[in-house]
């Protein structure tokens, strides 16, 4: 038996500039049922079930604030005040204004894309029980929020830049019996993971 799937998703934000806005992220994945072809039948007096998995895909994030690829003026205090005349507000009066952050209209999603390869096999009557995920997932054009060099007068950018990878390996091992109507099973399980 065979399974097969495939998706395109696509958002758009408002949190990045036009020409940017609309990210694209496919899927896909597929199973295949090993147990059933007939070349497996001499093995089935110990495997009762095994599954073979495979999938890629993307996902998106957007997660900054709004309007972050635009460079707001701003007139609060730091500029120098020339009087000290208060304005109908209450407020020292300012007679300046600057950019508070730098604009960025390059700013895109951040993609994090990954792989898993997996196992599903259950043996002696479904009494032992075995899964195996492997994994890679690399998230690339990291959203993130650098501070520019001070002699520039602003504190902050959005940009679009580093990579991480993280791959690793899931398992767990079950055995599941009974003695006379006592019922039990017992689970082990681990994983292993490298970032970097």
């Amino acid at each position: 038996t065979y399974m097969a799937t495939a998706t395109l998703r696509a958002d758009a934000s408002s949190k990045f500039a036009r020409g940017n806005r609309w990210g694209y992220f496919p899927s896909v994945s597929a199973g295949w049922i090993v147990t059933n072809e007939k070349w497996v039948k001499p093995l089935l007096k110990v495997l009762d079930y095994a599954k073979v998995r495979a999938s890629w895909g993307q996902v998106g994030n957007q997660n900054i604030g709004d309007l972050m690829f635009i460079s707001p003026i701003s007139t609060s205090g730091a500029y120098y005040n020339f009087g000290t005349a208060l304005g109908a507000d209450g407020q020292s009066n300012y007679y300046g204004a600057y950019e508070s952050r730098l604009s960025n209209e390059n700013v895109k999603w951040e993609t994090s894309e990954q792989v898993d390869l997996g196992l599903d096999a259950r043996f002696l009557n479904d009494r032992l029980t075995l899964g195996l995920d492997w994994y890679r997932k690399t998230t690339k054009d990291l959203l993130i929020e650098i501070a520019p060099i001070p002699e520039i007068g602003v504190n902050k950018r959005v940009v679009n830049t580093g990579k991480v990878l993280n791959s690793g390996l899931d398992f767990e091992l079950g055995w599941r019996d009974h003695i006379k109507d006592f019922k039990y099973s017992v689970t082990v399980n681990g994983s292993t993971l490298k970032n970097e």
